[in-house]
């Protein structure tokens, strides 16, 4: 799966790590911005 994939297109693990520090950023950044007021409902 993944991991495959990371391999075979040259990206270490250090730059999965980077990416997903750099997704949760942007996600935090839209839920405190806003992004997501209409797509969540409160259950």
């Amino acid at each position: 799966g993944a991991d495959l994939i990371a391999t075979t297109e040259g990206f270490s693990r250090e730059d999965c790590d980077a990416y997903a520090v750099e997704s949760q950023k942007r996600a935090e950044n839209a839920w405190q911005n806003g992004y997501f007021d209409k797509s969540i409902v409160p259950v």
